[in-house]
């Protein structure tokens, strides 16, 4: 009996000790919500010229309440150029755009606002919870906006259409500057969906230089203005109110990731892998504190906003990648190696985008030459010097000008994409996949 109490006394009470003052306490541990980071977040995302009769939200929310949801019957099919259409399905789409008319007419006037600010609020005023509305109702009037473009040039009223791709990309520049990444995310694909509608417009209609000119000029100028992608502004607010949320609180800055919390992040969020409870309580036990990963976070997205101007070209010249530099700078912080898991993919979309735009431009100035010549130029560079074009595009893929070759009286324009090779034109979406092909802007794919 002796021995027993020896050995327990040796080994099973300091083991008991440890569950009791410090196991049970890491297990049980809470969060200490004490400071109103969403307020703050509110405060850094208002236009510092903030005005209300300047800000298009407003007419938003007014159009979103008078958006009639387009017919699943046609949805698949919503994109698709009306001279393509037979009667009935042209009706269709038709009557869908009349039933829209008020939702349009506030998009129009919403797109002529400088801003979009939206005083955001959260079930649990948590900033990872913010209530973005919005975002699902401008699939739907981006759709509508996109179509009504097309059904314009298709009847004939091209400097009408245009109006519409502008006001298009102005809704998608809206989306814009310190906001959260999905909203901003949402803001490139509406413009690139105004690049879009524009190249097919291009490809479909003939029209004549002057057109294309005042649009190119308008297009020119709301590209001039667009902001950046912005990770860190208000990314900065985020990583604070998410470590008030997922870690303990020393009352000096720090503390422990807390293993319930873990748990729930990763069970609820489709972006992140799942995995068990006591999976999560050992990733805890290891992890970095909350001062070293709300450091880290920080300097990660300040990185992110340099890194995300730089081309896969350049970074492939250095030998690395927009992955490889974010897995650098989180390494060793599990929390944050998956919450920027995604990061990398979000610079080249950011990249693709810009390259549209500037191959949209080139275009433009290739289709006016040709207009007023008869011929398209036998250079890119003939452009510069004859006014059409102020910059060469760059193909992000490979530092040098978009691939441009005269085809008889047509032309092709392309990007080599993300495969780095040059397959001639094939057409492909950005070179991705195991057959390659490169991203072609011109001529124009036939949906």
């Amino acid at each position: 009996m002796t021995y027993l109490l020896i050995i327990f006394i040796i080994l099973i009470l300091p083991l008991l000790t440890i569950l009791l003052f410090k196991i049970l306490p890491f297990l049980t541990a809470k969060p200490t919500i004490s400071a109103d980071y969403l307020t703050e977040y509110n405060t850094i995302t208002k236009p510092s010229n903030y005005d209300p009769n300047e800000n298009a939200a407003p007419y938003y929310q007014k159009a979103f309440e008078a958006l009639v949801d387009i017919p699943e019957d046609i949805k698949e099919f919503a994109q698709a150029w009306p001279g393509d259409m037979n009667e009935v399905e042209l009706n269709v789409r038709q009557t869908w755009l009349s039933s829209n008319s008020d939702s349009l007419r506030y998009l129009k006037e919403a797109s002529q606002k400088p801003y979009c600010w939206i005083q955001r609020q959260s079930a649990d005023n948590a900033i990872f919870n913010i209530e973005v509305f919005e975002l699902s109702k401008l699939r739907g009037a981006t759709w509508c906006l996109s179509l009504q473009a097309k059904l314009s040039a298709y009847q004939g009223s091209v400097d009408q259409a245009f109006d519409h791709v502008l006001d298009l990309h102005k809704i998608g520049s809206h989306c814009s500057g310190p906001v959260t990444l999905v909203e901003q995310l949402v803001g490139v694909a509406i413009c690139q969906i105004a690049f879009d509608s524009a190249y097919q417009i291009l490809g479909r209609i003939d029209m004549n230089s002057d057109i294309m000119e005042i649009f190119q000029i308008k297009i020119e100028q709301q590209l001039q203005q667009a902001k950046p992608l912005n990770f860190s502004i208000g990314e900065d607010i985020y990583s604070l109110d998410s470590a008030q949320r997922m870690f303990t609180d020393d009352g000096n800055g720090d503390g422990q990731l807390i293993p319930s919390k873990l748990y729930k992040l990763k069970k609820e969020s489709p972006l992140l892998p799942s995995t068990c409870y006591a999976r999560a309580i050992m990733i805890c036990l290891n992890h970095p504190g909350r001062r070293e990963t709300i450091q880290l976070h920080q300097k990660i997205y300040k990185n992110l906003d340099a890194l995300v101007e730089q081309t896969p070209w350049q970074l492939r010249q250095q030998g690395t990648s927009y992955d490889d530099q974010i897995q650098k700078m989180t390494e060793g912080n599990y929390l944050l190696t998956n919450a920027t898991a995604s990061m990398g993919t979000i610079c080249e979309i950011y990249q693709r985008k810009n390259t549209s735009a500037e191959a949209l431009l080139a275009t433009l100035a290739i289709l006016r030459h040709k207009a007023d010549t008869g011929s398209c130029p036998a250079r890119l560079q003939d452009l510069l010097a004859l006014g059409y074009l102020k910059d060469l595009p760059i193909d992000p893929y490979s530092g040098q000008p978009l691939v441009y070759k005269t085809t008889g009286e047509d032309f092709t324009l392309y990007s080599i994409g993300a495969n780095f090779t040059d397959n001639g034109g094939v057409p492909s979406e950005w070179g991705e996949g195991e057959e390659g092909g490169d991203q072609v802007f011109w001529p124009v794919e036939r949906y």
